[in-house]
């Protein structure tokens, strides 16, 4: 536990994008809000992204079929963070690569995640 606190205070010192994953009841919304707290953008708005979308992507068998499922519930989350991560959409909307590499790196996370919850694994 407290090299992940060690973890979270490095990675709130930075400007870093932070994707975080794992079972439901993990602490990911805690540490994410402590992470945010113990920032310099403390004063700003705290901004989380509902992955709910991406349940869909996991439900499918197929990888490509989880790959269609997961790139319109990726656009949407790209759209909702417009708000307070310009920086970021313009990567997403400007930069192809970027947002291929973004897309695969999520899908790669929750398609690993869903057949190891198919298979009994402990995540």
């Amino acid at each position: 536990m407290r090299r992940i606190l060690a973890t979270a205070r490095q990675a709130a010192e930075s400007n870093a994008i932070i994707l975080m994953s794992g079972g439901r009841g993990t602490g990911k919304g805690f540490l994410a809000k402590l992470i945010h707290d113990w920032s310099p953008r403390a004063a700003g708005p705290f901004v989380t992204v509902d992955c709910a979308a991406y349940q869909n992507a996991m439900k499918n068998i197929d990888k490509k079929t989880a790959r269609i499922e997961h790139a319109t519930a990726l656009q949407r989350v790209m759209i909702g963070l417009l708000t307070y991560h310009t920086d970021l959409f313009k990567q997403f909307s400007d930069n192809p690569s970027f947002k291929k590499w973004l897309g695969d790196t999520i899908l790669d996370v929750i398609y690993k995640q869903a057949g190891q919850s198919a298979r009994g694994d402990v995540l």
